[in-house]
């Protein structure tokens, strides 16, 4: 690790710590007495001896929590705190990785660059207070953990990509691992190897056939077996209380609500008394249908566009990155919001590894942004003035928010 991602990682850490300090004595919440408390599992590290079974990964750090702090809720606050960190420091790295695969320059004195704009979007991701319930929450653990391992298994198999051929080897065969923990550690992850081929098709190959990054995407593809596809969901589906296509019917209008929730962070409550709808045209859903099919053929038509142009150029550019974004998004976002019904409609937790792609659509914006007030304004030609206004703004209005709900 270089001396500048060294700072940028322990930078990450301290504003994490800053962030939710206040819900370090926090009691045991929602699910988190039955998890910790009412869970004999986790009690004896010789019950992990079987590596079978769903959320294996995120139970036994758990359990390794137990066996250091017992019950005392400080130790588990401490490690969740600690991983959203990682996490932040993981989507700085991701965005750097995909940008080193565009045509996007550097930091440059007076504009914003690679890093800029990686290091905004990390940032954006850390302070924003839809994740207070993943991070605050013990039961949290399994969506960053999932989060953890997913980000890093791309991270991984980035680099895999390209440089010497040892290295090459060694984070193929990391990405692998990283992509066994983390589904292991939540279903979340499933739609992890289809979000490496996007990748492929959008930023790694340029030109030629695909036929090379199929065979290096088979392997992930053939883990997804690993996924008990009988116990996917095991303690999570709400079974006849409501049927796939109602549950899909009222994820239209959640999913709008999650994104108004990403956008504007406010009115946020531990739990959500959300309706049921069961008719495509029921105004309410139909108008959701509409809007957010409206984002998603824009995001799609924006990727396959920027990627059309790169093939010419042989280089992706950070429009890419933009379709990329929303693509993610309500990828990621699929497995707990389509047919599979949840015991909730809605839950902000579910919004932590979705919300990487919103912090990549964030960052893109604000660099656009920045660009456009630069040439407007012509007695300023410093688009990272402009860029760093909006991206620190930001952050401190999402770290407040997200102080102050802790504190609640």
């Amino acid at each position: 690790m270089t001396g500048r991602r060294l700072l940028i990682f322990l930078l990450f850490i301290l504003l994490s710590f800053l962030l939710y300090h206040n819900s370090l004595t926090s009691a045991f919440a929602l699910d988190d007495s039955l998890l910790i408390r009412g869970n004999s599992t986790i009690r004896e590290l010789s019950n992990f001896s079987d590596l079978s079974g769903p959320r294996y990964a995120g139970l036994f750090s758990l359990a390794l929590n137990y066996a250091v702090g017992g019950q005392s809720v400080v130790g588990y606050h401490l490690v969740n705190i600690f991983l959203h960190s990682i996490n932040a420091f993981l989507v700085y790295l991701l965005l750097s990785s995909l940008l080193s695969y565009t045509a996007f320059k550097r930091d440059e004195e007076g504009s914003p660059g690679a890093i800029s704009v990686s290091v905004a979007a990390a940032l954006i991701f850390l302070a924003h207070p839809v994740h207070i319930e993943a991070v605050t929450h013990i039961s949290g653990r399994f969506s960053i953990l999932a989060t953890l391992f997913y980000l890093l298994a791309i991270a991984l198999y980035l680099y895999s990509r390209r440089g010497a051929l040892l290295r090459r080897f060694l984070s193929y065969i990391g990405a692998l691992l990283a992509t066994l923990l983390a589904f292991k550690s939540a279903e979340i992850s499933f739609t992890l190897p289809a979000m490496l081929f996007l990748i492929e098709l959008g930023f790694i190959k340029s030109s030629g056939t695909y036929r090379k990054s199929l065979l290096l995407l088979l392997p992930f593809f053939l883990l997804l077996a690993i996924i008990p596809l009988d116990n996917l969901f095991i303690g999570i589906g709400i079974g006849a209380q409501l049927s796939p296509y109602d549950y899909l019917i009222t994820e239209f209008r959640v999913v709008v609500t999650y994104l108004s929730l990403l956008v504007f962070p406010v009115g946020q409550v531990m739990s959500y008394d959300y309706p049921t709808y069961d008719s495509l045209t029921a105004l309410p859903v139909l108008l959701s249908f509409l809007f957010l099919a409206g984002i998603f053929l824009t995001g799609t038509y924006i990727f396959i566009r920027a990627r059309k142009r790169a093939r010419q150029r042989h280089s992706a550019s950070i429009t890419t990155l933009f379709g990329f974004g929303v693509l993610w998004f309500f990828l990621t976002l699929s497995v707990e919001s389509s047919i599979i019904p949840m015991k909730e409609h809605i839950a902000e937790g579910r919004l932590y590894l979705p919300s990487v792609g919103f912090v990549l659509v964030a960052a893109t914006l604000f660099y656009r942004s920045a660009a456009y007030l630069s040439a407007v304004h012509a007695k300023v030609r410093k688009p990272v003035r402009y860029f760093w206004t909006l991206v620190i703004s930001a952050t401190l209005a999402l770290s407040v928010t997200t102080i102050f709900r802790n504190a609640l």
